[in-house]
């Protein structure tokens, strides 16, 4: 209030107005605990001044700004600035007591106030718990009580409308779904285990059978192995005399040949006793390999080659023959048509290939391509057929030989390669089925 009187009152002062000022300190007047107000100024005299009490028991130096606070009684003293120069103060006197009482008043209806707040802060609460909390305090019960002992059987019991009674009708039904579910459930529990049993009944009296059933096999298949080998001891022992037969046969052919003084009809006969010994040959590896069924080409070729070559380059001629072969394997009668058709074909190289030759060369090659297709060679750096020579439209026995077991027995193709080296080469589908006879 004394800073408003005192602002209000800077024009008085600065023109020196005391009407002005009179007025603006009469509107003290509805203010009933000042009791005395009083404006000084530059000069520290009283400019003007309002109420009856003696201004010089208030008067103060100039410049000071003080507040006192009595007994029941203020004085204000407070100075009057216009552009930060001090032009005059204000002094106001008045009583405590209207501004206590007031203050009390104040204090009263506060503390009406907040106990009243207080109040209906703990009827709501007390409502609110009555409302809520009791009903979801027993949801929360009845559904640890669910989960610690599963029994849809409980319900909610209340009586409270509105969202809650909502809430545990709601609760309610899910028990009552979940009751029904699980009855269901129990009655399929019962259902299964009924046909789990009688399955098992079931299975039992099966794998009774089926172990009478596996003796009675084991019974058939130990018979069956024992037959097996029997007639694999059998099929040896055949293939063991056939090859013995072969190799008397051929040493027989041998003999005859010393004595022969026509030396042509001597080669002819040795050229049929190499015949017979590729085929002795194929006898021995079927008699030596575990597999009667297949023969390893690698280790016949190599084998064969040797004994070929001992029969064959028993003269001055110094003709290599070198054998180049991968591994696969054919069965015994592709095996016997490829040795026969090996043994003609490095004969006629050796014969024809190298007339007064002294040295030479003769590669056999054979290998299987995408596992299916076998091609087999026999090349020579002699010299080689004639130009214009077609290996479909000549007739020899040693070409005729090869051509009729190449497409006869083994269902394949011959060709010949005559730039450079002179190459003569069979090809066949490893499992074609066209076996002839020999």
């Amino acid at each position: 209030m004394a800073s408003i009187i005192g602002h209000s009152s800077r024009a008085a002062l600065f023109f020196e107005d005391k009407e002005a000022a009179e007025k603006i300190l009469s509107s003290l007047k509805e203010e009933k605990q000042i009791h005395y107000a009083a404006l000084y100024n530059s000069a520290g005299e009283i400019f003007q001044e309002f109420g009856s009490l003696d201004s010089e028991k208030f008067k103060i130096k100039q410049n000071d700004n003080y507040s006192i606070f009595g007994p029941g009684f203020f004085n204000f003293d407070t100075p009057v600035s216009l552009k930060g120069k001090v032009i005059g103060r204000l002094v106001l006197y008045g009583e405590l007591n209207e501004y206590q009482n007031i203050v009390k008043n104040y204090l009263i209806f506060v503390a009406i106030t907040f106990w009243g707040i207080v109040g209906l802060v703990v009827f709501f609460a007390i409502k609110t718990h009555k409302i809520i909390s009791t009903p979801i305090l027993s949801l929360a019960s009845t559904a640890r009580e669910i989960s610690q002992n599963p029994d849809f059987s409980l319900r909610v019991k209340s009586k409270t409308r509105g969202e809650i009674g909502t809430l545990f009708s709601a609760f309610n039904s899910m028990l009552s779904e979940l009751e029904k579910r699980d009855e269901e459930l129990l009655d399929y529990k019962n259902h299964l285990e009924d046909m789990v049993k009688e399955r098992t009944e079931n299975l039992q009296k099966t794998n009774e059978l089926l172990v009478n059933e596996i003796e009675e096999k084991k019974v058939i298949q130990n018979k069956l192995g024992h037959s097996l080998n029997e007639k694999e001891i059998l099929l040896k022992e055949v293939q063991h005399r056939a090859k013995n037969n072969m190799q008397i046969l051929s040493s027989l052919i041998w003999l005859q040949t010393q004595e022969m003084e026509d030396r042509c009809c001597a080669e002819k006969f040795e050229e049929f006793g190499n015949r017979v010994r590729s085929m002795a040959l194929v006898h021995e590896k079927v008699i030596e390999s575990s597999n009667l069924k297949e023969i390893d080409m690698r280790d016949y070729l190599n084998e064969f080659s040797n004994e070929l070559g001992n029969a064959l380059f028993k003269n001055s001629k110094e003709v290599g023959l070198e054998v180049k072969c991968g591994r696969f394997h054919l069965d015994m009668d592709r095996t016997l048509a490829c040795g026969l058709i090996v043994n003609e074909l490095v004969s006629n190289a050796y014969k024809h290939g190298f007339p007064g030759k002294t040295k030479g060369e003769i590669e056999i090659c054979g290998y299987c391509e995408n596992e299916k297709t076998v091609i087999l060679s026999v090349t020579d750096n002699g010299i080689g057929f004639p130009e214009g020579f077609d290996i479909e439209n000549v007739s020899s026995l040693g070409l005729d030989i090869v051509k009729s077991l190449t497409k006869e027995k083994l269902g394949g193709n011959v060709s010949l390669s005559n730039k450079g080296k002179t190459q003569i080469s069979i090809e066949f589908n490893k499992d074609s089925t066209n076996h002839g006879n020999y």
